[in-house]
């Protein structure tokens, strides 16, 4: 067993919103090679109708069929494994030399802990006043251990995404306190593996210029791509796709409801980069030549900061806890039909 041990990770990954893209994405992000499939995917966008209706996300990029807020189980950047926290229960006595040993193994551990044992986080020592709900459980990755402190290092929202430290016994408490119910039943170890795409060679994954082109299609087209997955999962009713989700989002708001929940309008700032961040690595390829890049990018370029202005905006009136709401839902539509032109426009210059 090594004195201590530190996987590789960026705690800037592009998208921060939710910790079941962050953490994920703060793996990846270590080596450009999966730059190909970042910018191939998080084009689609999908959203609940009515926000009351579930608890959990409102809105957010859908690229795959999600199990226990997890996307990645099928990435071709990471080997997974999902183990059962009952399993491990059940057979590992001590779970700190568990996760030391899979760390000495280069795996990552996705797990959730009780954050009432985990001093630093906003719901350390507190207990919630909600039926069913006492403490806060929440996703973790582990990265690192030291045997000289007794800590892990791990990352995860503290409120923002950042890497702190746990000591072995705060962990072990967190741990045990988190009872495998719901969507924290399983522990996910990731390993950096070599690229694939299935059908090619199996060190690479290339840029999908076709599918990139059709889910643009599907974006601006709003249509319900989880229809694809019917041999997974039966389709909701309750969800939206594309740029259906201004309307559904402006719903949600104009109930008056909503407006303290910042993470819709953070996750559709990050999906304006991504798609400024994909029209430039796109020309980067040849996809755009010169002309075509300067006339689209100012308008993806713009469409960033208006959302970014507007997420601004939302932030001020919550510590204000006043103020007119109108200038946000004013720019939600006038983003909606910026979006459509800017994303048509691209479609067109793809089809040359």
């Amino acid at each position: 067993m090594n004195k201590s041990k530190r996987l590789p990770f960026n705690t800037k990954p592009i998208i921060q919103t939710y910790s079941s893209h962050s953490k994920l994405l703060s793996i990846l992000s270590t080596n450009e090679e999966y730059l190909p499939w970042f910018h191939s995917n998080y084009t689609q966008l999908s959203c609940k109708k009515d926000f009351h209706s579930f608890h959990g996300v409102p809105l957010d990029f859908f690229i795959d069929i999600r199990q226990g807020f997890n996307y990645y189980l099928n990435n071709p950047c990471l080997f997974i494994q999902t183990v059962h926290k009952e399993i491990i229960d059940a057979e590992v006595e001590d779970i700190v030399d568990f996760v030391i040993r899979c760390l000495d193994r280069d795996y990552y551990l996705d797990l959730y802990l009780n954050e009432f044992f985990v001093p630093g986080r906003p719901s350390y020592g507190i207990e919630f006043y909600v039926p069913g709900v006492k403490h806060l459980y929440h996703d973790n990755l582990i990265v690192g251990y030291d045997l000289s402190t007794q800590t892990f290092e791990m990352l995860g929202h503290n409120p923002g995404f950042t890497n702190t430290s746990i000591t072995f016994e705060d962990f072990r408490l967190a741990y045990r306190h988190c009872t495998p119910e719901s969507w924290h039943k399983c522990m996910y170890l990731y390993k950096l593996s070599n690229l694939r795409d299935g059908y090619s060679s199996p060190n690479s994954y290339r840029f999908d210029l076709e599918y990139v082109k059709q889910s643009l299609i599907d974006y601006v087209s709003s249509i319900d791509i989880s229809i694809q997955y019917g041999m997974l999962q039966n389709r909701s009713d309750d969800l939206v796709f594309g740029l259906q989700v201004y309307d559904a989002l402006i719903n949600n708001l104009l109930t008056g409801h909503y407006w303290e929940d910042i993470r819709p309008l953070n996750l559709l700032y990050e999906h304006k980069k991504c798609m400024r961040l994909r029209v430039e690595y796109m020309y980067k390829l040849g996809h755009l030549n010169s002309d075509y890049f300067n006339n689209l990018l100012p308008a993806f370029q713009e469409l960033e900061t208006h959302i970014e202005t507007l997420k601004n905006a939302q932030m001020r009136y919550i510590l204000r806890k006043n103020g007119d709401t109108e200038p946000v839902i004013n720019g939600l539509k006038q983003a909606k039909q910026w979006e459509e032109t800017a994303i048509c426009q691209l479609i067109q210059k793809l089809s040359y």
